[in-house]
């Protein structure tokens, strides 16, 4: 079955305005008639109109002319805005009942997960309340990234078809890496400096992981993580779909030292398979100082964790039921992506797998971890990096990039979208960067890589 297109007969700037502005009315919607009624069927009934506006505005715009308004709809409205407010139906984060109108309409309508508010619960509080930083430095690193997209898409236009598939591959993550941050970075700034929103990061150095626990947990696009672990993860482990009173009852893990994105690789793999607590916490992105990462308080808060998971914590089955669903839900949600950007009608499956399979390899990672650890043998970082590195690349060479670069056009398709937009932006600089272009002994490659 092919996805659903509505031609509105509308332009699409008209489109993108009419969202904008029916999302703060949804946001009023939210705060005013959904807030007040019990967590739960109550507020899911009552918020259907968000779910439903969610879901039909990608099909407004068309798969082949409009493909980044509906590649970007998809994932911030129908993924995360709908994730974001089923969460908040069921008591979670990110929404709160204490936010404005103004406040709401943007965590809705943008990409961006607000930080929680504090809270006493055990355990390390991880990336959930990490700070994304000034708006000042989000809005520098979302110019960073707009470069960085453009020498990413320079590159695959120029030399992608003669690039070896390794490199090309790693060219398409920065590039991805790129195009998410500047979705999120961007509008991140203008919530923070104008709205006063504190957020958590966007990601961390993901080149730099150590382990699949640390580039899923805590590097790689960490809004989207902390919005699948509140949904999928957290209810799993409650056993409840609304979240639980503060007070914990056996079985259960109190939301705030659940693994996932809000801790660090080594605790989630000690979570996973419970070990005595490491004596070498990895880097946090949270700004503590080198004295708490390294020992003291954060030692006594990790070991006091692990005696309280040991005591009250879910059972082993729990965990990884948790953790395979939050990637199968991952993977079901890249693949309802695909379809609608694909435009074939076709519905696949390697996306599925390629997420789904790093729930093993994260338990099986953590295996490996504990006894290397009993064993006395620490793998170097660097060493570690290449491997990790090395492993998600070998996973997603045929279904990930694989998929979207052979099996269908999405890629190519993706690149043109965004080699086209570069080119309407910079095209009254065209004299310029040719100048440009011409002392720096380019020649006309950096014109014609952007389709100048």
């Amino acid at each position: 079955m092919h996805p659903p297109f509505w031609d509105t007969g509308i332009s699409s700037n008209w489109r993108v305005l009419g969202i904008a502005l029916s999302y703060i009315v949804l946001a009023g919607w939210i705060k005013y008639v959904v807030g007040p009624k019990s967590l739960g069927s109550a507020r899911v009934i009552t918020a259907l109109p968000v779910f439903v506006t969610n879901t039909i505005c990608p099909w407004i715009f068309n798969w082949n002319e409009e493909l980044l308004s509906r590649l970007c709809t998809v994932f911030i409205l129908s993924w995360l805005c709908n994730f974001k407010v089923l969460a908040f139906c069921w008591g979670r984060a990110p929404l709160r009942e204490s936010m404005t109108v103004p406040q709401l309409a943007a965590a809705i309508l943008l990409p961006l997960f607000p930080k929680p508010p504090e809270s006493s619960g055990m355990g390390p509080k991880g990336r959930l309340h990490d700070t994304a930083g000034c708006a000042t430095s989000l809005a520098t690193r979302w110019i960073a990234k707009i470069a960085l997209l453009g020498f990413t898409v320079f590159l695959i236009v120029q030399f992608g078809d003669s690039m070896p598939t390794p490199v090309r591959h790693y060219t398409f993550a920065f590039a991805l890496y790129a195009f998410v941050g500047f979705l999120m970075d961007g509008p991140a700034a203008l919530a923070l400096e104008a709205l006063g929103l504190q957020l958590i990061p966007t990601f961390d150095h993901p080149w730099l992981s150590s382990s699949l626990a640390d580039f899923w947990g805590r590097r790689w696009n960490i809004p989207t993580a902390s919005v699948l672990r509140t949904v999928a993860y957290d209810t799993v482990m409650s056993g409840s779909l609304v979240k639980p009173p503060r007070s914990h009852s056996s079985g259960t893990v109190p939301p705030s030292s659940s693994p996932g994105a809000q801790k660090t690789a080594e605790e989630i793999l000690d979570t996973l398979v419970p070990s005595a607590p490491d004596d070498t916490p990895q880097r946090s992105g949270a700004p503590m100082s080198r004295k708490e990462l390294r020992g003291g308080h954060h030692q006594n808060d990790h070991h006091q964790h692990h005696q309280h998971m040991k005591k009250q914590g879910a059972s082993l089955l729990r965990r990884q039921l948790a953790l395979n669903c939050t990637f199968f839900v991952s993977g079901i949600v890249h693949e309802y992506i695909a379809w609608l950007v694909a435009g074939d009608g076709k519905w696949g499956w390697k996306w599925t797998v390629f997420f789904w399979v790093q729930a093993p390899l994260i338990t099986l990672e953590a295996i490996s971890s504990r006894q290397l650890r009993r064993l006395g043998v620490k793998i170097p970082r660097p060493l570690a990096i290449i491997i990790t590195l090395t492993v998600l690349e070998l996973l997603a060479y045929d279904l990930f990039f694989g998929f979207v670069d052979k099996d269908t056009d999405i890629a190519a398709r993706t690149v043109a979208a965004v080699s086209s937009s570069y080119r309407s932006l910079l095209a009254p600089l065209q004299p310029l960067i040719t100048r440009l272009a011409t002392r720096l002994g380019l020649g006309l490659g950096l014109g014609l890589g952007l389709g100048l």
